[in-house]
């Protein structure tokens, strides 16, 4: 066994080196078509692989289809398929098997041009060719494999996959993830690095409980989540809440960045059908002071949501989107759109008219509405209003 931390997709093909590849299965929340073709398929292809699938998240491929360039290959030189699960589906695997050895990559970056590049974080390749662990994987490969509606099913378990003397993977889908560790009864200290964490911390709670001499230390992404001083008071002193922060370091129980969750900015854009917790305070951190944008284009213009101009002469053609500003806030309002234009009549006419009941324009509704819903929430926090519904108004 070989590993290599720390990969990025030509490692991949370079640890691969001759052999050929018979089965290649990616996992991810979310996904980008056009960024998968040029860093996986078109190798893949290239070196005969005659089996590639996809299992992408529900939620998180709806939260891509605005900014997918393309859907080329889909069901004829790969599947993609959306794993139905009430939760989110949130593994980032790649697996290609060849008839020796099976080549794994764990990390923390989607199928996305900025997960492959800056958003991945952390990341393990590793080479499995002991028997042992490839039957592994395999195993691992045939519970995936009806996850997303593909041939091939097992209902044995899989636990945890050793890689390393050092190193497990943790499948986490037969028991908690946590449940899993395996550590010692007299633990001592714990640290959790994620960017999200449970609306009630049920998780840490349980590890509170499983170890209570622990100690437990939890860094988060400034952009996403809120912990209350209500949800705190749960575990006291047992956990430490560390954010990155300019004007503070990581030495804030609860710094500043997340006490948006407590303010009427966020009450207000959680009004609308759809939006919720980490939207509402992603856009409002981003907007900050609404009376700093002249209009409503302005804001869509910050957020890259307002098309790009091509002028010759005379003519004034639309383009796709600018995608300025921060990808991640684009991401969460494409997904809040697509949310409440199921929930909210007055988005869901906004939706029907962009797409003129024309099918192909889906994506195209979905990007408008996402450009509408932004307007709309810096509107919301100019006036101090909240959401309501009307229809005839939706433009």
């Amino acid at each position: 066994m070989t590993q290599r931390m720390g990969y990025q997709p030509a490692d991949l093909f370079a640890a691969l080196g001759s052999e050929l590849p018979e089965e290649a299965l990616f996992t991810t929340f979310t996904f980008s078509p056009s960024t998968f073709q040029h860093e996986y398929l078109i190798p893949l292809l290239h070196r005969g692989c005659p089996e590639i699938a996809v299992l992408v998240d529900s939620i998180g491929y709806a939260q891509s289809l605005f900014s997918a360039a393309t859907v080329q290959s889909i069901g004829t030189e790969y599947r993609l398929r959306q794993v139905p699960l009430s939760g989110a589906f949130h593994g980032k695997l790649v697996i290609v098997r060849t008839r020796h050895s099976v080549l794994l990559g764990v990390g923390s970056g989607n199928i996305t041009s900025p997960g492959l590049q800056t958003n991945a974080e952390v990341g393990g390749l590793y080479r499995l060719e002991a028997a042992a662990q490839r039957d592994a994987v395999q195993r691992l490969i045939s519970r995936l494999r009806p996850m997303g509606m593909l041939e091939g099913s097992t209902a044995e378990a899989v636990g945890p996959i050793d890689l390393t003397e050092e190193a497990r993977l943790l499948t986490s889908m037969d028991s908690p993830l946590f449940e899993q560790l395996d550590p010692p009864p007299d633990v001592e200290r714990i640290e959790i690095v994620s960017p999200f964490v449970d609306d009630n911390l049920e998780v840490v709670l349980a590890m509170c409980k499983r170890w209570p001499r622990a100690h437990i230390r939890l860094r988060m992404d400034p952009g996403f989540g809120a912990l209350s001083d209500s949800l705190l008071a749960l575990v006291g002193d047992r956990i430490t809440v560390l954010v990155p922060s300019e004007a503070h370091g990581e030495n804030a129980r609860r710094p500043p960045v997340h006490e948006a969750r407590q303010t009427s900015a966020v009450m207000l854009l959680r009004s609308i059908p759809g939006v919720g917790a980490r939207t509402a305070e992603a856009v409002a951190a981003f907007i900050d002071d609404p009376q700093r944008f002249p209009n409503a284009k302005a804001v869509g213009r910050y957020f890259g949501l307002v098309p790009c101009q091509d002028q010759s002469g005379d003519r004034n053609r639309l383009g796709h989107i600018t995608r300025e500003g921060a990808p991640v806030v684009r991401q969460l309002v494409a997904e809040a759109a697509w949310q409440a234009q199921r929930r909210s009549p007055t988005v869901r006419a906004f939706f029907e008219r962009a797409q003129r009941d024309d099918p192909q324009r889906k994506k195209i509704a979905l990007v408008a509405t996402a450009h509408y819903l932004v307007r709309v929430m810096w509107a919301m926090l100019r006036h101090g209003t909240v959401w309501q519904e009307t229809i005839g108004q939706a433009a």
